[in-house]
């Protein structure tokens, strides 16, 4: 009985042991957090190596996936720390979290591809908040690695399924951008013309009326292109480079074969 007692006792004082692995590095590396930043990521780092599968491992990369958005000391450490998140934690909603911030950081890195992978990892665990949220995101990213038929299927869905009429209008933009990089310059400016009817307010603010005018321009429509310019040119203020982009269409017009006084 003796020796099941102390098996016992043994055991408890291992698990014991496993679970405050890594306490007092922890400790340590939080007071440092908002003094010495870099050295308390050191500490955390050291941490996620020495001890992976403790709790005090998982504990110093929530802290981080608090701290790197508001913070510039973080650089390529919090991908290290959210992507232990998605490996050891139990908690769904905060693997999810971890997740959409793992996307966020590889898009604004300019890691498409890797953002691709982790949106889409994130999408296979159903998660209805995340499905439209990053979905804008997801086509952006195929945009970018110009494989324009997949950023267009992903960005069908979320205007299809969207909601806010502020975020429609991101995701028709982006529409109008991906046409016309495919040279679909008719159905570019068509959404543009969407823009401008139901947005009018976007339209003149992000000054979308220059990428419309410059699909006519590409068609040679440069009568359309001076047409587009000039309906806005009263409602923009400091339009002096309305003006002067008017001006060049015009020099242009004059030297295509059929213009007044050139030879065919």
């Amino acid at each position: 009985m003796k020796l099941i007692g102390v098996a016992a006792f043994s055991l408890f004082a291992l698990l014991a042991c496993e679970s405050n692995k890594g306490k007092d590095d922890y400790e340590s590396a939080k007071k440092l957090l908002l003094v010495q930043p870099q050295q308390a990521i050191l500490g955390f780092e050291r941490l996620l190596k020495v001890y992976p599968n403790s709790a005090y491992a998982l504990r110093a990369s929530l802290d981080m996936q608090e701290f790197c958005p508001k913070s510039k000391a973080c650089q390529e450490t919090e991908i290290v720390f959210l992507q232990h998140i998605i490996e050891k934690d139990q908690n769904q909603s905060q693997t999810v979290r971890a997740m959409q911030r793992l996307s966020e950081v590889f898009f604004e890195r300019g890691y498409y591809q890797q953002a691709i992978d982790a949106i889409n990892l994130l999408l296979s665990k159903d998660v209805e908040s995340a499905f439209l949220e990053q979905r804008l995101q997801l086509a952006k990213s195929y945009f970018y690695l110009r494989n324009f038929y997949q950023a267009e299927v992903e960005l069908n869905t979320y205007i299809k399924n969207i909601e806010s009429e502020d975020k429609r209008v991101d995701g028709l933009m982006l529409k109008a951008e991906i046409l016309g990089a495919q040279k679909k310059y008719t159905d570019a400016v068509d959404t543009y013309k969407e823009i401008k009817t139901k947005y009018k307010e976007v339209y003149l603010k992000n000054q979308v009326f220059i990428n419309e005018a410059l699909m006519f321009e590409e068609q040679k429509q440069l009568d359309l292109a001076i047409a587009t310019l000039e309906e806005v040119q009263a409602q923009i203020q400091n339009a002096e480079f309305i003006q002067l982009k008017i001006e060049k269409l015009k020099e242009r017009k004059a030297l295509m074969p059929g213009a007044s006084g050139l030879k065919k």
